[in-house]
């Protein structure tokens, strides 16, 4: 095989997709030759040197499977759950080897799934310029008109900033109170049917995929799978080749799973406001991590606990993380986080997290929840180190900066407008700290992503900062994807 992009190779292997593959070795789990491997384009020999990944030596002579699943309602699409819900993998335990899949279904959606080790065939299968058809049967509540039928067929605005292409959809039957519909899309946006149907009114009631380009479910029940033929496979990759985009590019990551888009920067550069106003514009979750330390200190100071000593916050946000793990939705964790915003953002918060941020453990801890939080559908995702540790992986990254002089301005703006009694110098100072400290602490210090795109918000109001970042977006994603 001689020398390949290392990500590249782990993907042909079966490890995960390229995307997934390229996380793997930003999070350090690579290694090559006994040293860990974190440089992306990183070039391996992969005849001569010892690859693992988590301890585990990547072999060069595993058989390629492949595996056709009809996957039952209740069962997630993915390796493992945090909550401990049924996964698709509960049901192909008697599969020794570690299979990929290509085409997310949603807990209470049914039919086809496609899985296979073949790292290069799940890219080519699984992205949305491929334009592979993916054939669904649809029940909804109410009856569908043919005006509805219309608008599905010219496409839906399912977030104020996204059309979706134009499809085909077929009336199969009308009931009392409910319609069936046959669906054919060549896009693949999480949970896109459902959002289509909701815009224009309909409950979704139940929801199957039959077909993925020349695969079909045939006469699979749920829960069964097989593996395809010798013949199947050669007529998928045969049918795949047909599939190139119009450049013939292999394009390299799979957008399926949604978007993320991460604001990083320094304290008051305006990340929270600004996120939140571009995730409610672009119809995207918002999610701000750096509630998460704000939520340890809360905590920290509620229990009485020395911020400044590592091994009490590390044994508290190792609990706090173990709850929400394990014992509740992250659903239920962001609502409780929503509903003590004005506790943890007081300047007695202010004043203590990044004493308790600058712990090593506590930045590790706080990880898996932070990338949990962010893994439900398109998000924009603002904090610090966001881009550059808990999501290098993003599709898009913004650093918003400001001199100090205006970020402490408008921090005692903001406070004195809640009716803190302080002043602008206890501000300017306490932000000036922060810097210091964020910037020189050993976990993950505050520094720029190379990849992300700098907005200087000294001398802009947030309009024109808002403005600015959907140029960038709109041109980023694509003017044929955005109105």
């Amino acid at each position: 095989m001689g020398k390949m992009r290392l990500h590249k190779f782990l993907a042909q292997m079966g490890v995960d997709s390229r995307r997934k593959c390229e996380k793997l070795i930003t999070d350090g789990r690579v290694k090559v030759n006994g040293i860990i491997v974190t440089k992306l384009g990183s070039e391996v020999d992969v005849d001569k040197d010892r690859i693992e990944v988590d301890e585990q030596v990547v072999s060069k002579n595993i058989p390629k499977i492949y595996v056709i699943l009809n996957k039952p309602k209740g069962f997630l699409c993915t390796h493992h759950d945090p909550f401990g819900r049924p996964t698709i993998y509960d049901l192909l335990k008697k599969i020794r080897y570690k299979l990929n899949y290509a085409g997310r279904l949603d807990l209470e959606s049914e039919g086809l799934v496609f899985l296979t080790n073949d790292g290069e065939l799940i890219n080519h299968i699984s992205h949305p310029k491929k334009e592979i058809n993916k054939v669904y049967i649809v029940k909804v509540k109410g009856q569908v008109s043919d005006n509805n039928l219309k608008q599905l067929k010219k496409g839906i605005p399912i977030t104020p900033f996204f059309t979706t292409n134009p499809c085909q959809v077929i009336l199969l039957k009308k009931y009392r109170n409910n319609s069936l519909l046959k669906i054919i899309i060549s896009e693949g946006k999480k949970r896109q049917i459902r959002k289509m149907f909701a815009y224009l009114g309909f409950q979704i009631l139940e929801l199957k995929r039959t077909e993925i380009g020349i695969l079909k479910i045939d006469d699979l029940k749920p829960g069964q799978y097989r593996f395809l033929k010798e013949k199947e496979v050669k007529e998928l990759n045969n049918f795949l080749e047909n599939k190139q985009d119009k450049k013939g590019n292999i394009v390299l990551s799979n957008k399926e799973t949604g978007l993320i888009i991460t604001i990083d920067g320094p304290a008051a550069a305006g990340k929270s406001t600004i996120a939140r106003e571009l995730a409610l514009k672009l119809g995207f979750n918002y999610i701000n991590t750096g509630d998460l330390y704000r939520y340890v200190t809360y905590r920290a100071m509620a229990e009485k606990l020395d911020v400044n000593k590592a091994q009490e916050m590390n044994n508290l946000s190792r609990k706090i993380v173990n709850k929400y793990i394990n014992e509740t939705s992250y659903h239920d964790f962001v609502s409780h986080l929503q509903s003590i915003t004005e506790k943890i953002h007081s300047p007695e918060i202010n004043e203590k997290v990044s004493f308790v941020a600058r712990h090593p453990s506590v930045r590790k801890n706080l990880i898996p929840l932070q990338r949990i939080l962010i893994q439900d559908g398109s998000v924009v995702v603002e904090g610090r180190d966001i881009g550059t540790v808990v999501a290098p992986y993003a599709d898009l990254k913004f650093f918003l900066t400001a001199d100090q002089y205006t970020r402490a301005m408008r921090r005692f703006k903001e406070l004195r407008d809640k009716g803190y009694d302080i002043s602008f110098q206890e501000i300017e100072k306490e932000i000036s700290s922060r810097d210091h400290i964020d910037s020189r602490r050993k976990a993950a210090p505050l520094v720029k992503s190379e990849d992300a795109i700098l907005i200087n918000t000294s001398n802009k109001n947030i309009s024109q900062v808002i403005e600015e970042m959907l140029k960038i977006i709109k041109k980023f994603y694509g003017k044929n994807k955005w109105k």
